[in-house]
């Protein structure tokens, strides 16, 4: 806005000093120019009475103007610099971070889809162990049956080899006791 304004005091000061009216302040040197008729602007510098400092005022100041438009301009320009490359970097900050929150998303899904893998491997070894708790009770619940059977079938044995044994023992007792008395009689008194 401030620039625009700087523009309009310029294009004004340009028009008040058109060289036409420099003709009538007595400027430009020749006769021919000093003798011409005034237009309309050149009336109107006349009816104000600008005298040749008020002119050489003006155009200072316009100099000055503009030297403070171009000042204006340079600061404008440097000014868009330098937050074209604050942009640039701010940018750059944002893409970063974007890229930066992305890949964290992304670790957060694969570490979240790691964790539920290890849930499932936990609750699937947690299934195979109860499984093996109850297999290992089934085996020994067995095995406790398998060797009461057996503890009985050798007590059973044991009781019919002793049994065995002991008419073994009668009948090798008697067998010698029999032997023996066949012996005793065939020793006799009537054998001498």
């Amino acid at each position: 806005h401030c620039a625009r304004v700087l523009e309009d005091v310029r294009q004004d000061i340009d028009r008040f000093l058109d060289p036409s009216v420099l003709k009538l302040s007595g400027r430009d040197g020749s006769v021919g120019a000093a003798a011409a008729p005034l237009g309309e602007a050149e009336e109107a510098l006349a009816a104000g009475d600008r005298t040749p400092l008020e002119l050489l005022k003006l155009r200072c100041a316009k100099d000055s103007l503009q030297s403070e438009l171009e000042d204006t301009r340079e600061e404008t320009d440097a000014l868009m610099a330098r937050r074209e490359r604050q942009a640039g970097r701010d940018m750059s900050t944002i893409t970063r971070l974007t890229q930066e929150r992305d890949e964290l998303r992304e670790d957060g899904r694969t570490k979240k889809r790691r964790l539920s893998e290890v849930e499932d491997e936990l609750r699937q070894l947690q299934a195979e162990r109860s499984a093996l708790a109850r297999s290992l009770e089934d085996v020994s619940e067995r095995a406790k049956r398998d060797q009461e059977a057996l503890m009985r079938e050798v007590g059973d044995e044991r009781r019919r080899r002793d049994a065995e044994l002991k008419g073994l023992r009668q009948d090798l007792a008697a067998a010698e006791l029999g032997s023996r008395a066949s012996s005793l009689a065939s020793d006799g008194p009537g054998s001498e």
